[in-house]
């Protein structure tokens, strides 16, 4: 880094892995993150391997390669005014707390769903996937075919209309305020919540901040305008960027959020389906 300049992470993607990700350390990236790894994989000089260190470096590899599959952005997350605000009040970094976020983000998911083609799988992922895309489309876009057997069936346009506002109603009816993957598993159907993948990430969350509060003492909480220090207020929003709600009330309260956390308290999170992470 020369003259303090701090790399755009698109140069940064640009680089060999370790050289990418020792720039990233130095700039003290990794801080929040090394709070899990230490926790999952143990303190630096208690394990031989220092595997904590090789996770780190692997999420990161995941990262810049773009293989971590989420569907918000670093933009995303910057142009959150209500999160950003947030987590400055608290006396956070906003570009530790990003990886911070990204990597929760990851590691509840991949134990979660790692390893199932969801979108092929579950008939809730196909159809809000689905209407996403209809939604985006103009009328005249949108081809519709249908075989029975080796004959095909003629769809006219006003066949076009009534189908898609079948699909439409079908998906109102069923699908829209599912909050799980119906996920056929080990010859049953296992029901893979989103409040699962909730109730773990703010485990991670409250963990983590509780870390930086009373063993790392850098939460030194100071109120910007508008602002809010409502700790489960900030996890009810990321939830929502994470896409694993659609419901906005996530955005102005917390109510939603305790209310899964409370219904989900004695639930233990179906780690028969959690795989190794990377």
């Amino acid at each position: 880094m020369e003259n303090n300049v701090i790399p755009l992470e698109s140069e940064l993607k640009e680089m060999d892995k370790m050289e990418s990700f020792n720039i990233a350390d130095k700039l003290g990236w990794f801080q929040y993150v090394s709070i899990l790894t230490y926790k999952f994989y143990g303190l630096p000089g208690y394990d031989d391997d220092n595997q904590w260190h090789s996770v780190c470096l692997d999420f990161w590899g995941r990262y810049m390669r773009g293989d971590i599959k989420q569907e918000f952005t670093k933009e995303d997350y910057l142009n959150n005014i209500k999160i950003i605000k947030s987590i400055k009040s608290f006396g956070l970094d906003v570009d530790k707390f990003w990886l911070l976020l990204l990597f929760i983000y990851d590691y509840v998911f991949c134990h979660l769903s790692k390893g199932l083609f969801v979108d092929e799988s579950s008939e809730v992922v196909f159809s809000k996937k689905l209407i996403a895309q209809l939604s985006k489309c103009k009328l005249e876009d949108v081809n519709i075919s249908i075989k029975i057997g080796k004959k095909s069936v003629r769809i006219s346009e006003v066949g076009k209309k009534a189908i898609l506002r079948m699909l439409y109603r079908g998906y109102e009816n069923t699908y829209s305020q599912a909050l799980g993957y119906d996920i056929p598993f080990s010859g049953g159907l296992l029901q893979l919540s989103m409040s699962y993948h909730m109730k773990w990430a703010v485990e991670l969350y409250e963990y983590t901040f509780n870390y930086l509060d009373k063993e790392w003492h850098l939460i030194h909480p100071h109120k910007l305008p508008n602002a809010s220090l409502n700790r489960m207020l900030l996890f009810s929003r990321i939830m929502y960027l994470y896409g694993w709600t659609d419901n906005k009330s996530f955005l102005e309260s917390d109510d939603s959020l305790r209310g899964i956390l409370n219904a989900y308290k004695n639930k233990p999170i179906p780690r028969t389906c959690c795989q190794e992470y990377f």
